[in-house]
């Protein structure tokens, strides 16, 4: 299964699994989520970002289709942080964990802040958004090494997109 494809998959798995089950790991409004640090690391480690943005708007589709919020309102917000930790990436070095760690709980804070406000809920940014960041970001310590097996594979997609052009 391409990397992109298998994303597309863990993210849409992880959007049914938050929806059905995720009362079972929620506290007020704070989850255990893999959906920011997965965007995340796939912007961090992918070379395509063109692939990426429409990967995440895919996803972010879906996540309209599955949540109670307005139709575009995922598709923007995730397709923005995709773009942001691109540029962060690229003008920044990610080579330690904690690099990677602050990443993710900025993106993941910006995302629960626009979020928040374009559905009407911004009272909660502060606190619950802040601590959903900081969940995302611990969330992001164990996701990291866990998909550090798919890096291989995208680097070497990215090598044979480039050979053929």
């Amino acid at each position: 299964m391409k990397p992109p494809i298998f994303l597309l998959f863990c993210l849409v798995l992880n959007s049914v699994l938050v929806s059905t089950w995720g009362h079972i790991f929620e506290f007020n409004t704070v989850r255990i989520d893999f959906f920011m640090p997965l965007v995340v690391w796939y912007a961090i480690y992918s070379k395509d970002w063109v692939s990426g943005l429409l990967l995440m708007a895919v996803t972010g589709l879906v996540y309209d289709f599955v949540s109670s919020a307005s139709i575009g309102v995922y598709v923007l917000n995730t397709s923005a942080i995709f773009l942001l930790a691109r540029y962060v990436v690229a003008n920044a070095s990610m080579e330690l964990w904690w690099q990677r760690f602050l990443l993710v709980i900025m993106t993941s804070f910006i995302f629960q802040a626009s979020l928040r406000t374009l559905t009407g809920y911004i009272e909660t940014v502060w606190p619950w958004g802040a601590l959903q960041a900081i969940v995302d970001g611990m969330v992001a310590l164990v996701i990291f090494p866990a998909c550090q097996g798919f890096r291989p594979v995208l680097e070497t997609r990215d090598t044979n997109e480039r050979a053929k052009m």
